[in-house]
């Protein structure tokens, strides 16, 4: 921590941040020092060092129908790149960094993190990119109002300040992962909030393992790909940076219920959602995004009525969380 700017965070500094983003009682997504999506653990049981797949923020400027630059809105990558040391990872020690981290796409060359909980708020800066570009990433706390500050969301404001003197077209482009118990299935989400919904497929709402995921947003100017194009290896991700690079708004992309995923793993499947806006020289433009997660049905995992008691007990060790006795579903809670 910097002695001269308490809770301002730079460089090295920003190595081992994870920012809790979710409501009271509802889980989390952690927001690591560089902007990276990390530690997601809103399916009711912890999951640190998670990514859900290659879920990530980026970011592209583009004037007069020419991609200028794009980036993914991380700063520079501080982690191991000769690979995880942990005993679940250990089979990648010396193959590199995972493809989830992203540190082979173009970042960011610094990021200034500040956090103050419950608002983090990130800057970000690249010679090669027209613009500042800042974050603002918080929780739904609000004093005094238990019922809203206890809403599974994570939220995030996006800054585009035109430095240049002709107007920019800029994108936010979410990415997200299908992270639940496969198979899933992804939907367009439109209304109040458009973006898309990702949900556990051929559950019973009741199940233990039934959840949601939403990514959305209340820009009027909207696009989206309802799947990442489906492959083998890197062929994902190489195809959505063509597809970044490509002006205009992204292309839809859908796959029809029961289609083979082409050999890929069904559980690598992700979505995107992007905002469009275009921002006069030295003006600033904003875009607002929700992660909304709604994951019903808790189940005790780690209990065992043969370990831990001398009698049976009653208890069902399941019960509704408190959050889906007021909200439907994860639509509801990102509108």
């Amino acid at each position: 921590m910097s002695t001269a700017m308490p809770f301002v965070y730079e460089g090295e500094q920003t190595r081992e941040i994870s920012f809790p983003l979710g409501g009271i009682g509802t889980g989390s997504i952690g927001l690591s020092g560089a902007g990276r999506l990390i530690d997601w653990e809103m399916l009711n049981r912890p999951n640190k060092g998670s990514t859900n797949g290659i879920s990530h923020f980026a970011v592209r400027a583009e004037r007069d129908g020419k991609v200028l630059d794009a980036r993914i809105l991380n700063g520079p990558y501080r982690g191991n790149r000769t690979g995880e040391h942990n005993s679940d990872y250990s089979r990648n020690f010396g193959f590199g960094v995972r493809r989830n981290s992203l540190t082979g796409m173009p970042h960011f060359a610094t990021c200034r993190f500040e956090g103050r909980f419950p608002i983090a708020r990130l800057s970000f800066d690249d010679g090669h990119f027209p613009g500042a570009v800042a974050m603002t990433a918080f929780n739904p706390f609000i004093p005094l109002n238990d019922r809203d500050s206890s809403i599974p969301v994570a939220m995030f404001e996006f800054t585009f300040r035109n430095t240049t003197d002709a107007p920019l077209d800029y994108s936010v482009v979410g990415v997200l992962g299908h992270g639940l118990e496969q198979p899933t299935a992804a939907r367009p989400l439109t209304g109040e909030a458009s973006g898309v919904a990702i949900l556990t497929e051929d559950r019973d709402r009741e199940a233990p393992d039934y959840a949601e995921l939403v990514l959305a947003t209340d820009a009027p100017v909207t696009s989206r790909q309802t799947y990442l194009y489906r492959g083998l290896w890197f062929d994902a991700l190489e195809v959505y940076w063509r597809d970044l690079h490509r002006p205009g708004p992204m292309r839809e992309r859908m796959y029809a219920a029961g289609d083979s995923a082409g050999g890929m793993r069904r559980d690598r499947d992700c979505s995107l959602h992007a905002a469009h806006i275009t921002v006069a020289p030295g003006e600033t433009g904003r875009a607002r995004f929700v992660i909304a997660w709604y994951a019903p049905n808790f189940s005790k995992y780690w209990i065992s009525s043969v370990w831990h008691f001398r009698q049976p007990s009653g208890a069902s060790g399941s019960w509704k969380n408190w959050y889906a006795t007021q909200w439907s579903g994860a639509a509801e809670i990102a509108s």
